[in-house]
């Protein structure tokens, strides 16, 4: 008769199994409420719900300040109208990134930031950056599995969250719309809390590559959902130029993957019905919008989450 495990050597074991009962019940309670709307966001221990905004110089604020910025003013404005339930927006936008870019990135970002809700505007700058083929095929690590569908890792990371504000991160670009060197990686970095995220312009040949966009976004939001958080879409303000290909695809793969869209173009659109130099107030020569652009981004988004909650 083999011999009984000494009590300390059970303790493994019994972890082990605790681990995997706790699982169990996490997964069986998520099932019993799939498909049930959460009307409010998952509250933090800070109490606030966190919002991740991803994106390009759209989303950074090309030419304004930080607080100019449409995340910096949906912040401000939610939280004005909804005192009780209040957000913080973390802005990264970088200016020059593609979907390759914030793709790679995603995962660790989700691990750091751990938010309620992604915001992702992107796909401008796909039209001449390279792409990245070493996505296809890559199947999902061990490591990765258990962070994209553990239950028990997404309340760790709930008890865990790092505390990292907007003022914690340092961006290696310029707020002032300057050239960005494509040979000096320290430009392209995003610093946060000891770890750097290249979010900034590849080199190389443009891809031009309607379904690698498409595979990107899907790709990002099934990772997103993954972790529990809620994903939006969100078309630019401007739809001249390169953009008007980067608004089709953000619109097409939003009903795809049956994602919530916020259509910002038609804002802009009806106000600005010859280009950019018909709406200077709200768009700058190149299609960025303006202070006053990007607030009225902000409060699109606003009413737009306040109503999809509410459904």
């Amino acid at each position: 008769m083999a011999r009984r495990l000494h009590p300390v050597a059970r303790i493994p074991v019994y972890l082990f199994g605790l681990i995997l009962l706790l699982e169990l019940l996490l997964q069986a309670g998520a099932w019993a409420v799939k498909g049930q709307a959460r009307l409010v966001p998952a509250q933090w221990l800070t109490g606030n719900t966190r919002v991740l905004a991803l994106g390009d110089s759209n989303t950074y604020g090309l030419y304004l300040e930080e607080q100019a910025a449409w995340p910096a003013q949906l912040e401000q404005q939610w939280n004005a109208a909804n005192p009780g339930r209040p957000v913080e927006v973390l802005n990264l936008g970088y200016p020059g990134t593609n979907s390759f870019r914030v793709r790679d990135s995603l995962p660790g970002l989700l691990d750091k930031l751990s938010p309620d809700i992604v915001l992702i505007m992107v796909g401008f700058n796909d039209f001449w950056t390279p792409s990245e083929p070493a996505y296809s095929g890559r199947s999902e690590s061990v490591v990765e599995w258990i962070k994209n569908h553990s239950r028990l890792f997404r309340l760790y990371l709930i008890a865990s969250r790092s505390r990292i504000t907007q003022k914690d991160m340092t961006f290696g670009s310029k707020r002032d719309g300057s050239p960005v060197d494509v040979n000096n990686i320290e430009q392209h970095l995003v610093r946060m809390d000891g770890d750097a995220f290249y979010l900034g312009t590849l080199q190389g040949e443009p891809s031009r590559n309607r379904n690698a966009l498409s595979e990107n976004l899907a790709a990002m939001i099934s990772v997103i959902r993954a972790r529990d958080a809620k994903v939006y879409l969100l078309t630019y303000p401007s739809n001249w130029g390169f953009y008007p290909g980067a608004n089709k695809w953000l619109t097409e793969v939003a009903g795809e993957q049956h994602v919530p869209l916020i259509d910002i173009t038609p804002l802009f659109v009806a106000r600005c019905n010859e280009g950019p130099a018909s709406c200077p107030d709200l768009l700058f020569h190149d299609g960025h919008a303006t202070a006053q652009g990007n607030a009225l981004v902000a409060t699109h988004i606003k009413m737009q989450i306040e109503k999809n909650q509410s459904e």
